[in-house]
């Protein structure tokens, strides 16, 4: 089991390496929540693919199994979560002001829950197939 951590630490540890180092955006990222944001945002959490084309000269993805995306707005200079059909926009339930060239990359989200609640407890991170890469 401890090796199996290790592996998969590695792995992600070398497509995050890959990303900062190139720039290339991964195909997949996944987003996860515990917590209360768990409680409020669960529809957001899942597994998105890259999208086709920049949605504000960033890189934006598309949630596989629902209707939400991630995206870059340049006019509040955010990292957002939100529905595919405000693309682009401010228009998000989660968001991230971290000064980074992609989302993988924040650390800080905040969601809105009746108020806006900043919170640890929502993760942004490169998607591995399991058991694809050896």
């Amino acid at each position: 089991m401890f090796s199996t951590f290790l592996e998969k630490f590695k792995i992600a540890f070398i497509y995050h390496s890959f990303h900062l180092i190139t720039g290339i955006n991964p195909l997949k990222l996944i987003v996860t929540a515990k917590g209360e944001a768990k409680d409020t945002q669960s529809n957001k959490a899942g597994i998105y693919i890259l999208g086709p084309n920049p949605v504000n000269s960033k890189p934006h993805w598309l949630q596989i199994t629902g209707t939400h995306a991630i995206w870059y707005n340049e006019e509040k200079e955010i990292w957002a979560i939100g529905l595919q059909k405000s693309l682009g926009s401010d228009k998000a339930w989660i968001y991230s002001s971290d000064n980074v060239a992609s989302p993988q990359e924040a650390t800080t989200w905040i969601y809105y829950n009746k108020k806006w609640i900043t919170s640890d407890d929502i993760l942004v991170d490169t998607f591995v197939e399991p058991g694809t890469y050896k």
